[in-house]
């Protein structure tokens, strides 16, 4: 048993021998006898009894849940590795979607033909059990390190969304009487917001394995090596 728990149920038996003594001192200053005394007060002994059990109950239950959000802890930290490689490899996707739709717009911009089947494509996105894992995870590591999982959660929420308007529009361009238009600029802005995403998942390798120091990345030049590396572009830009 927990020292709190040992505390709050040595509390509650107080309570109770408190109860039972005062009426053993009633019964001795009365001269009752014990069936007596058992018969006028055996309302009060049984909710003593009663409330004893009840505390008990709660300091189980309390146990319990404390037992089970410290596995599910552990378990976040043991499988935050495993996580931000499925975020990373979900960040890498989007980019090489979002740059298919760059190529289409750019051959719909200058007019090029092409005998692609130009298909709605799937957008990807991360399992809602991953994204819970790496919630409890943020929560259980230092404020500086939960920040950075909490701010990536953030922008993959915010690039996923982007990332699902630029499949639609250029599928769907018109919504009634609204028409929504979409340029390979566009596109590219949604290939950076992917690579941004990634930079966000590398340095938090670091606290995954227990490391220090963890620094910042995400300027323009990593950007350019990390879109270049995923989608094989020569020196970071979009070939023509």
């Amino acid at each position: 048993m927990r020292y709190d728990d040992f505390v709050s149920a040595s509390l509650g038996g107080a309570f109770v021998g408190i109860v039972i003594f005062g009426l053993m001192l009633t019964v001795v200053d009365a001269g009752m006898s014990i069936s007596d005394f058992v018969h006028r007060y055996q309302t009060i002994l049984a909710g003593s009894f009663a409330l004893v059990g009840a505390l008990l109950t709660v300091f189980h239950l309390q146990r319990q849940i404390l037992e089970d959000r410290n596995r599910r802890k552990k378990i976040a930290l043991a499988l935050l590795a495993v996580n931000l490689d499925v975020v990373s490899t979900y960040a890498e996707n989007s980019m090489k979607l979002a740059d298919l739709y760059r190529r289409r717009l750019l051959r719909r911009e200058t007019g090029e033909q092409t005998t692609e089947l130009e298909n709605v494509e799937e957008v990807p996105s991360i399992d809602r059990d991953i994204l819970d894992s790496l919630g409890t995870a943020s929560a259980t590591l230092d404020e500086f390190e939960g920040s950075a999982i909490a701010d990536m959660l953030a922008w993959y929420q915010i690039q996923n969304i982007r990332l699902r308007y630029l499949v639609h529009s250029y599928h769907f361009p018109k919504t009634g009487v609204y028409e929504t238009v979409i340029t390979q600029h566009d596109a590219l802005r949604y290939i950076n917001e992917a690579a941004e995403l990634s930079l966000k998942v590398e340095p938090l390798y670091v606290s995954a394995r227990k490391h220090l120091n963890i620094e910042s990345l995400g300027s323009n030049t990593e950007l350019s090596n990390k879109i270049r590396v995923t989608l094989g572009w020569p020196d970071g830009r979009p070939p023509h």
